[in-house]
């Protein structure tokens, strides 16, 4: 059998963000493996979030003495229309969605909309010696076997796929109704992308650096895009501009995001060297730096729950 054919998936190999194992799958830089003691970490965060996000009221008990967030712009909050839409009338008050009635809303639902998504992630990472298996025993059938597995893993994928499209896109739902599905759902159409990525040696070869450097910076470009790249309506609104320091358009928009690629990278280098400071590789020290974080974050939450009254 041709050498091309045998090859297996390429990948980005890098080091377990719990316990310092090498060689393993990286999804972004932050990634577990499967050694128990990883396992048993990832089992207790899962537990975590459906108990804070699928239990109702307790994220609001847990996050009750945070500040919490009103667009003063929102068209909801000031009974404006919409722009565009000068015929319309102009919303009604009282204040109608939950952001208005609910100073945590915003945080809830910003946090919560892929609240899921990790998990898909690192079972992909712990998966992945089985399915690269899976790939090579399909490479090493004869021909009309070979072609006959594919055409049934990529069919699948597309039927899969095609379900998706129809339930969610043909069929549009409201923007406030998807909300509610999309953290159970947002994985399905990332599964049959790897699947369709990956269902040939030729595919699996060969790869865009661009997509494999974005990748590594994913957190921190999705954070500060609030930061950097965009500017809010006003003090305390929401983001929903690009930032403006050059009368040009386009050349406006190369600078501000070339800025913000570059300090994207920049923290994500600091984020590299801040998790080996604050999660060492020996045991003692993971053991005293959780005791530290534990007693810095109950004495902030506490002074929060003072402030609150």
């Amino acid at each position: 059998m041709p050498h091309s054919a045998r090859r297996h998936i390429a990948v980005s190999q890098g080091q377990c963000a719990t316990c310092g194992a090498q060689r393993l799958l990286k999804y972004a830089h932050r990634t577990m493996c499967c050694r128990y003691a990883c396992l048993k970490a990832a089992a207790a965060k899962r537990r975590a979030t459906v108990l804070l996000y699928d239990v109702p009221g307790v994220f609001h008990a847990v996050f009750k003495p945070t500040a919490g967030f009103h667009d003063p712009l929102h068209p909801e909050l000031t009974g404006a229309r919409r722009p565009g839409a000068a015929s319309e009338p102009a919303l009604p008050l009282p204040r109608r969605h939950p952001e208005f009635t609910d100073s945590l809303h915003e945080w809830f639902f910003r946090s919560g909309l892929d609240h899921f998504v990790w998990i898909f992630g690192m079972l992909c990472a712990y998966s992945f010696p089985w399915y690269d298996r899976q790939l090579q025993a399909i490479e090493d059938l004869p021909s009309g076997k070979r072609a006959l597995a594919k055409a049934a893993v990529i069919g699948g994928a597309l039927a899969v796929g095609g379900w998706y499209v129809h339930t969610y896109f043909l069929f549009l739902r409201p923007k406030r109704e998807y909300n509610k599905v999309h953290p159970y759902t947002s994985w399905i159409p990332i599964a049959v992308f790897l699947v369709l990525r990956n269902a040939t040696a030729g595919l699996r070869a060969r790869y865009m650096h661009l997509f494999t450097w974005c990748g590594k910076v994913t957190l921190e470009t999705y954070i500060l895009q609030f930061h950097i790249w965009m500017k809010s309506t006003g003090i305390n609104g929401s983001p929903k501009f690009l930032m403006v320091w050059l009368p040009s358009f386009w050349l406006n928009m190369a600078v501000v995001s070339a800025v913000y690629f570059v300090l994207s990278y920049r923290v994500f280098k600091i984020t590299v060297v801040l998790r080996d400071v604050a999660v060492p590789k020996d045991n003692r020290g993971i053991f005293v730096n959780s005791v530290i974080m534990a007693v810095a974050t109950a004495a902030f939450y506490a002074v929060g729950v003072a402030l609150k009254g």
